[in-house]
């Protein structure tokens, strides 16, 4: 399997790199909640909503500005996530089973959104969940 990523370089760190799928969410997730990151995407690491790992990768993801909308299924992509905050929004929808996926996910925060349904039976697969 593949993973396209982009990356560019700096002075201080040789190479920052977000994969093709982080890319993916980041678009997808502006479009659906219109909201904008900085020109270049591959920036994203130095927003305060987003944390990135030492070799870059999204590891904690929050917003909170009483955003609207519905998540993206691409959120399975953040691979590397280990916290997602997206609480205190007006998110609708269902609760994606996709979050499931995200393996390497400690903290979980989605009150207060307008979220539909119930609580898939994926999120049972979250084993690393302690909030």
């Amino acid at each position: 399997l593949f993973t396209l990523s982009v990356c560019y370089l700096t002075l201080i760190v040789p190479i920052l790199c977000l994969s093709g799928g982080e890319i993916n969410f980041l678009t997808d997730f502006s479009s659906v909640i219109n909201i904008s990151w900085p020109d270049r995407i591959d920036d994203a690491c130095s927003l305060k909503e987003i944390t990135c790992s030492l070799d870059n990768h999204i590891i904690a993801f929050r917003v909170r500005q009483n955003i609207e909308g519905t998540l993206p299924n691409s959120i399975e992509e953040l691979q590397w996530l280990q916290l997602l905050d997206l609480s205190f929004n007006q998110l609708t929808g269902v609760i994606l089973p996709q979050i499931g996926n995200l393996s390497n996910l400690q903290t979980l925060y989605l009150d207060y959104n307008g979220f539909t349904g119930t609580i898939p039976p994926q999120l049972g697969s979250l084993i690393h969940i302690s909030k």
